[in-house]
């Protein structure tokens, strides 16, 4: 603050450099843009999951059943798959 007296400087209240043009630029991550897009690939990534562990489960629960049937006879495994189509 002395130093920038002797020079003639006086610090103004209220006019400081602002960052604000920043954010219009295209490749600064708080554009309304780049919120946008990372907005929209939060919300992919989450149904991506959301599918693969429905997927996963699916899948566990099909082979659980097969290996629940392969210890039937040919005509109870027959049987049940026709049931299983019906439902």
């Amino acid at each position: 603050d002395a130093q920038a007296e002797k020079l003639g400087l006086k610090p103004k209240g209220g006019t400081a450099w602002s960052h604000g043009f920043l954010n219009q630029k295209f490749w600064h991550p708080l554009s309304y843009r780049n919120q946008e897009r990372l907005f929209k690939a939060e919300q992919e990534e989450e149904t991506r999951k959301t599918r693969n562990e429905e997927a996963k489960k699916e899948f566990e629960e099909r082979a659980e059943f097969f290996k629940n049937t392969e210890l039937l006879s040919q005509a109870d495994r027959d049987n049940l798959r026709n049931r299983q189509q019906l439902s």
